[in-house]
C-alpha cells in the first residue's frame, strides 16, 4: 500500500484502510478502500501518489461530518456508498463504459483473429492443392515433350550440318565477320572444346600437324559435335587426295596453302567441285561416291541431291596468299570461279617478299610494304566478289580494312601462352615464400 495511506492510517487510527487488486483483466489500476468508523460507509479510491486533500473530496467531507456528529452525540445520517477517483477525475459510470468498450474491442479482435486463422488455413489448403495440380501438370508436360521428341525423331530425318554452309558463306559476302581458332594439337577433345566455346569455324591444320585421314575424320566429327564448322588446311594446290578426303569426311571447307599462280588455284578448285552446275563446276574433277558424311543419312537419293546441287554450293574454298608470286598474281587468282576467299598467311608472305630478311620478325609486319600488300589483297578480293581473310587477331583494324574471315587464336599457342604465364606466377610465389 502506498506510504500516504499508511501515514493517514496512523494519524486517524479509527479509519480502516484496505488495499484492493485490479477489478478485472482490463483494469490494471490499484485501489484502496477507506471505511468510516461511525457509519461503516466505505469509499473506494484509485491509489494515487497522495491522498485527496481538497475540500471537495467526498471521502474527507464524510469523515469530518461523521466525526462532528459523533462528538455532538448525534447519529450520523446514512450516506450512499460512492467511489471517487484521484481528484474526482473519473466517475464510475464513465469508467464502466470505457471498460465495456475495451472488452468489446478485445472480443472483436479475438473474433477477427479467429476468422483470419481460418482464412489462412483455407488458403494454405488451396495452395497445397494448386501445387499438387501443378506437379501433375509438369509430369503431363514432360510426358508430352518426350512423346513429341520421339515423334520428331521418327518423322524428321537427320540433317547434315553442311546444309547451312551456303547461307554461312553469304553472310561473309554481305559483310558479317567470322572468327576461328587453329587446331594443331590433333586432339578430338581439344577440338570439341574449342568448338563448344563458340568460334565460327576451326582451322584444322593438316599442313603443320600430325593428322592422318582417320584422325581427320575424328577431328571434324568433334568440331561438329561442338556446333562449329571446319576448314581443313590441306597439303597444297595439287594435293588431290587431301582435298577429296577433307570434303568427303565432312569438312565444310578447305584452305589451299603455297599457291603461286591462278593455275594453282584453279587446280585446287577443280578437285573440290563436281562438273555439274555453279561456280567452279566447269573443269571440276571431284570424284563421286555414295554415303560420304555430307550425304548422311546416306542412300542414293542423298547422293544425287548432293552431287547435283548441294556439293558445289556448300563447299568453301580459300586460297592462301602467302608467296610473293601469289601477291603479284592477286588479280588473276581472285578472278578464279569457285574460289570463295583470298586468305593471307602473314609469316610466309612477309618472308617470301624478303621483308623478314631485311628487318626481321615481328618488325616485318609493321613495314609499310607489308601493310600496303595486305590492304591491296583485301581490296582486290572485294573487287572480284571474294571474301578477304587473314591470320591475325586484330579484329577491329582488319575489319575496317575489309577482312571478314579471320583466324584469331590457336589451341596450341593459347595453351603454351597460358601455361607459361601460370608457371612463372607459381615460381614467383614459391620464391617469395622461400620454399
Amino acid at each position: 500500500m502506498p506510504k500516504k495511506y499508511t501515514d493517514f492510517a496512523e494519524s486517524a487510527p479509527h479509519v480502516r484502510i484496505a488495499k484492493q487488486n485490479a477489478r478485472d483483466e482490463l483494469d490494471t489500476r490499484s485501489y484502496v478502500t477507506i471505511t468510516c468508523p461511525h457509519c461503516s460507509v466505505a469509499f473506494v479510491e484509485i491509489a494515487a501518489e497522495s491522498l485527496p486533500t481538497n475540500k471537495a473530496s467526498e471521502c474527507k467531507k464524510h469523515l469530518l461530518r461523521c466525526d462532528a456528529a459523533s462528538a455532538a452525540g448525534v447519529r450520523p445520517e446514512p450516506v450512499k456508498r460512492k467511489r471517487t477517483g484521484a481528484a474526482d477525475a473519473a466517475p464510475d459510470a464513465a469508467l464502466g463504459v470505457k471498460l465495456d468498450a475495451e472488452r468489446a474491442r478485445n472480443m472483436a479482435l479475438a473474433a477477427s483473429e479467429t476468422r483470419l486463422t481460418a482464412r489462412n488455413d483455407e488458403l494454405a489448403g488451396r495452395i497445397h492443392s494448386l501445387e499438387s495440380q501443378m506437379g501433375d501438370m509438369r509430369a503431363d508436360m514432360e510426358q508430352m515433350r518426350l512423346e513429341m521428341q520421339l515423334d520428331s525423331r521418327a518423322t524428321m530425318p537427320y540433317s547434315a550440318p553442311q546444309r547451312t554452309n551456303a547461307e554461312w558463306k553469304q553472310e561473309m559476302f554481305d559483310g558479317k565477320m567470322k572468327i576461328g581458332c587453329a587446331i594443331n594439337t590433333s586432339s578430338p577433345l581439344v577440338t570439341e572444346l574449342c568448338a563448344a566455346l563458340g568460334y565460327d569455324f576451326l582451322l584444322v591444320d593438316q599442313q603443320h600437324s600430325a593428322i592422318d585421314p582417320e584422325k581427320l575424320r575424328n577431328l571434324i566429327q568433334a568440331a561438329h559435335a561442338g556446333g562449329c564448322r571446319t576448314v581443313v588446311r590441306v597439303g597444297g594446290a595439287y594435293d588431290r587426295i587431301g582435298i577429296q578426303q577433307a570434303l568427303d569426311l565432312g569438312s565444310d571447307g578447305i584452305l589451299i596453302p603455297c599457291s603461286r599462280t591462278a593455275e594453282d588455284v584453279k587446280h585446287a578448285v577443280s578437285c573440290a567441285k563436281y562438273p555439274v552446275e555453279g561456280p567452279g563446276s566447269e573443269g571440276g574433277t571431284r570424284s563421286v561416291y555414295v554415303n560420304i558424311r555430307p550425304q548422311f543419312p546416306g542412300g542414293m537419293g542423298n547422293l544425287f541431291e548432293y552431287v547435283n546441287k548441294r556439293g558445289n554450293e556448300e563447299t568453301f574454298v580459300a586460297a592462301q596468299i602467302e608467296t610473293a608470286d601469289a601477291y603479284k598474281n592477286i588479280e588473276e587468282i581472285c578472278a578464279v570461279p569457285g574460289l570463295d576467299c583470298a586468305f593471307i598467311g602473314p609469316g610466309d608472305l612477309a618472308t617470301d617478299m624478303g621483308i623478314t630478311k631485311r628487318v626481321g620478325m615481328p618488325k616485318c609486319f609493321e613495314e609499310p610494304e607489308f601493310v600496303e600488300a595486305t590492304q591491296k589483297i583485301a581490296d582486290v578480293a572485294k573487287k572480284h566478289g571474294k571474301i578477304a581473310g587473314f591470320w591475325n587477331s586484330n579484329v577491329e583494324g582488319n575489319g575496317k580494312a575489309g577482312f571478314r574471315f579471320l583466324v584469331v587464336d590457336g589451341d596450341l599457342h593459347a595453351m603454351q601462352a597460358k601455361l607459361t604465364e601460370s608457371l612463372a606466377e607459381k615460381r614467383e610465389q614459391i620464391a617469395a615464400a622461400g620454399m
